[in-house]
């Protein structure tokens, strides 16, 4: 429990340094509930008129009209009870409105600031260790019901307030009710204990079905061309299907747990209630004070209600803190990973080293060995080799996308952990064999955030051999794509993340399998304006085309030994 209320605790900090409204939603839940026991106080005077008893001095309500020169009349006083209600209304209106704004513009700054933090921070082999759904559901559900532990925990503050001045209201009224009430509350907490326990592990378990089927949803979008190809619909949809009726059933029983916990208590008083008046003489309750009486039961009808509620929400609380991930910790990580120190990469690369470069996804499987390459300003290559040799391994350790584990990396003599890795992949561009398209105008498809020129794409274009492609679209650039470039052919998709790349001119181009797609004629094009155009640069290409090696400067043919327990890998530099 200590560790779900230290989450709590910072998830709090996080949305108060967010957003000063917290403090408002607070103030205006207090005045609220301060509102709201004046209201019922002004029913004591109320309650002596309406019996006949002379009115007590010491009421704050009659305290109050006296200052204001009114006469406590029943007229006066109801009035008066009206009014403060109506307050009530009004300022509990403003404050659970503004709650909900809070957990709501919460919810969105972490969803934006996770998405931030995990597109900026991450290396692309942090996030390949989870599953496909893990990050979309840290930013989606996990800041969902984070925003619902601060709404949960605005309302609390107001309902706690509500149930510790009622209870307070009873203890000075009536000690002995007062010492009742405790012992009862006592015995009611002991006995939701097991329904809190209950409420955390259906928690845990919602929150297990709920990335099993983020995961499942998104790996069957991603992967649909394969299972129609495999016509494993029905696989899948049964898969969903079982699993989404086995999380509303998990879904219905945490929530009819919630209900049963907060009626619990009360039904149970009621009993106790029931009994003891029964068990009472009737001589008793004729000299009862009727308007105490009244009074006392209307504050205890009220006093339960938000003490019930109080008790829910710091169980829901406690439930989410406990079933969710830890959406500050990713933040923290995060900031540790961008706070770690990183030259920016200034000068232009004029040459690129690798030394002894070792490279193991697991261990005792050695995917790099040994590998010693260079690559010089004005050259052109072909890193070629049999499948699984090392190739893209190579680029992701050149781009920072996996840590560098043994041997070094240079770029201009400057070893690459020490360099920046955003400063790095702006004179170091990748582009892979997938071009991801967007659903968005060509135009900004190619140019993908950044400020260039209509010329400057248009040219860009030109090199791709992609020109011809967009003049017959509707809008030309201004065409909007449909999602993942549906509308587009494989090789078309290709010559626009070609245009794309070019456009940026950096100093080191890898094109990975880029021209995979394209027809021979279009592929003998595009290489030699990419040779041309790249003339004082340096061009890698990670492939197996035969086109593309015959027009490069040097091959570099990395041949994987390292199951086989051979020499180290052979690089050959024609």
């Amino acid at each position: 429990m200590l560790k779900d209320l230290a989450y709590l605790k910072r998830l709090i900090k996080f949305a108060v340094q967010e957003s000063p409204l917290f403090y408002l939603s607070s103030l205006l839940a207090l005045i609220s509930v301060f509102v709201e026991i004046l209201a019922m106080t002004s029913l004591l005077p109320l309650s002596a008129l309406a019996t006949h008893q002379p009115l007590s001095q010491k009421s704050l309500i009659v305290r109050a009209l006296s200052f204001f020169g009114q006469i406590p009349s029943v007229k006066i006083l109801l009035l008066t009870f009206l009014g403060l209600f109506g307050l009530r209304i009004f300022t509990n209106l403003a404050a659970l409105g503004s709650s909900l704004f809070l957990a709501k513009q919460f919810q969105g700054r972490l969803a934006a600031k996770t998405f931030d933090m995990v597109v900026r921070s991450y290396s692309i082999q942090d996030i390949e260790k989870k599953p496909a759904g893990y990050f979309i559901t840290i930013a989606g559900d996990e800041t969902s019901r984070a925003g619902t532990v601060i709404s949960y925990s605005a309302q609390f503050l107001s309902v706690f307030a509500l149930a510790a001045m009622y209870y307070l209201a009873i203890v000075y009224q009536s000690p002995k009710m007062g010492m009742a009430l405790s012992l009862f509350l006592v015995m009611s907490f002991v006995g939701l204990w097991g329904a809190f326990k209950k409420s955390q592990a259906l928690g845990v378990k919602r929150s297990h079905e709920s990335k099993t089927m983020s995961s499942l949803f998104m790996d069957t979008l991603g992967g649909l061309r394969s299972v129609k190809a495999f016509s494993a619909e029905d696989y899948v949809v049964s898969r969903f299907g079982q699993g989404i009726v086995q999380y509303t059933k998990t879904l219905f029983k945490a929530e009819f747990l919630t209900l049963s916990s907060k009626l619990a208590p009360v039904a149970f008083l009621l009993v106790v209630c029931f009994f003891y008046i029964v068990a009472r003489p009737s001589s008793y309750w004729d000299g009862l004070d009727l308007g105490f009486a009244l009074t006392m039961i209307i504050f205890v009808m009220r006093f339960f209600p938000a003490a019930g509620a109080c008790l829910n929400l710091f169980i829901q609380m406690l439930a989410e803190s406990k079933s969710g991930q830890d959406v500050t910790q990713i933040l923290h990580d995060a900031d540790q990973i961008t706070s770690k120190p990183g030259r920016s990469l200034v000068k232009p690369v004029e040459q690129l080293k690798v030394n002894q470069l070792n490279f193991a996804y697991e261990k005792n499987k050695t995917v790099l060995k040994n590998f010693d390459a260079v690559f010089d300003r004005g050259k052109s290559y072909a890193v070629k080799g049999p499948s699984g040799a090392g190739k893209s391994t190579l680029v992701d350790v050149i781009l920072q996308f996996y840590s560098l584990q043994d041997g070094k990396i240079q770029f201009n003599g400057e070893d690459i952990r020490q360099i920046d890795g955003k400063s790095l992949r702006k004179h170091v561009l990748l582009l892979g064999q997938q071009t991801t398209i967007f659903n968005d105008t060509v135009f900004h498809n190619i140019t993908y955030g950044a400020n260039y020129s209509k010329d400057q794409v248009l040219k860009a274009c030109r090199l791709a051999c992609v020109e011809d492609v967009i003049d017959q679209l509707p809008q030309g650039l201004e065409t909007v794509l449909n999602y993942q470039g549906s509308n587009l052919s494989g090789g078309q998709r290709q010559r626009i993340g070609l245009a794309r790349a070019l456009l940026r001119e950096p100093d080191v181009l890898i094109l990975d399998e880029s021209t995979s797609a394209l027809d021979t004629e279009i592929r003998q094009t595009v290489v030699r304006n990419i040779l041309t155009e790249f003339k004082n640069k340096i061009v890698i290409f990670v492939t197996h085309d035969p086109v593309v090696c015959q027009q490069v400067d040097h091959i570099v043919n990395v041949e994987k030994v390292a199951f086989e327990g051979r020499s180290p890998d052979v690089i050959e530099i024609v």
